[in-house]
């Protein structure tokens, strides 16, 4: 069970750069903003936008969900920026205290379970129990692995399964932008630390109907992962903002997720919260490296607008 605590923020959670305002389902890539961006090639590396006001100056490196583990990309620009930059901000945290989680599992791990002994499989209807058990024999794994579980839960844990499977790694590029940066003595810290745990309890608060969309929200993104991802991961690494947008979307579980009051209200905040960071680090002055979501960055109301809003010239990947 305590694995199913972690995939679920693997899932959810630590994806929250992602995030946009409260009760909105997140847009497909098409409903980015309109900003024009200009990349000759060739191009070696990621993409950066690069945020300034007078001297002060934020780069910001936009990501695209879970990497392939061992992907190669260019880091000459990053370390560039690095050089003489002051902190690197990185995506949210969430996090659960251990003794928080084990009090959990010891009093209400029962709230995630299916209630009166059923099984998963008896009591899904007939076209997702289809589309799960497919998915599940996809990964080699048996129906009891998931069998006492919620829907939500038991899509959570799959899609947790699928990245193992697949080798798609949630922690990247963070972890190498990082090792870089404490190679260089530059800080390192989060945007911001949520508290994970209000979550985690009120997904076994979800109505039956809203615990199946979940479920059939995991399938989807299981399925748009394996056909695009990696596709969308070798983009990024070239700075191809085209082979991107083509590819990548945000994942379809946050839009069931926000009947879930906490994590709306984690979904509203991080946007805000990555928002207020980057103003705070061009009033304190010098160069600052932040890593968000492409998605996150790009959108109407996203952080580029909101910067530009608050009079932040910003320059576009040229």
């Amino acid at each position: 069970m305590r694995r199913t605590l972690t995939q679920f923020l693997a899932v959810s959670l630590l994806s929250l750069g992602a995030a946009q305002a409260a009760g909105t389902p997140p847009p497909p890539s098409s409903d980015w903003s309109t900003e024009t961006v200009v990349v000759n090639a060739p191009r070696h590396g990621p993409l950066f936008w690069h945020v300034s006001r007078g001297d002060a100056e934020v780069w910001i490196l936009g990501t695209v969900g879970p990497m392939p583990k061992g992907l190669a990309w260019d880091h000459t620009q990053l370390e560039q920026i690095l050089d003489g930059a002051k902190s690197v901000l990185l995506q949210p945290r969430a996090q659960i205290g251990f003794f928080e989680a084990s009090w959990f599992l010891l009093t209400q791990r029962h709230t995630l379970e299916l209630p009166n002994d059923a099984h998963l499989e008896d009591v899904l209807d007939p076209a997702l129990k289809a589309r799960f058990v497919a998915a599940r024999t996809s990964l080699h794994r048996d129906a009891d692995h998931y069998e006492d579980y919620l829907p939500a839960v038991a899509g959570f844990m799959l899609f947790g399964d699928f990245l193992s499977d697949a080798k798609l790694s949630m922690s990247e590029p963070q972890d190498t932008i990082k090792d870089l940066a404490d190679h260089k003595d530059v800080p390192t810290h989060p945007i911001a630390d949520y508290e994970a745990m209000p979550v985690v309890k009120e997904i076994g608060k979800m109505s039956d109907a809203a615990s199946r969309r979940c479920l059939s929200a995991a399938l989807d993104d299981i399925a748009a992962e394996e056909a695009h991802q990696a596709l969308t991961a070798q983009a990024w690494a070239a700075g191809d903002l085209a082979g991107m947008r083509r590819n990548y979307s945000e994942a379809t579980i946050f839009d069931c997720l926000q009947q879930a009051p906490s994590f709306a209200q984690l979904w509203a905040q991080s946007v805000a919260d990555a928002t207020k960071v980057v103003d705070a680090a061009l009033a304190q002055g010098g160069k600052t490296l932040m890593v968000a979501s492409l998605g996150a960055l790009l959108r109407k109301d996203g952080i580029l607008d909101r910067l530009r809003a608050e009079g932040a010239t910003i320059d576009v990947p040229q």
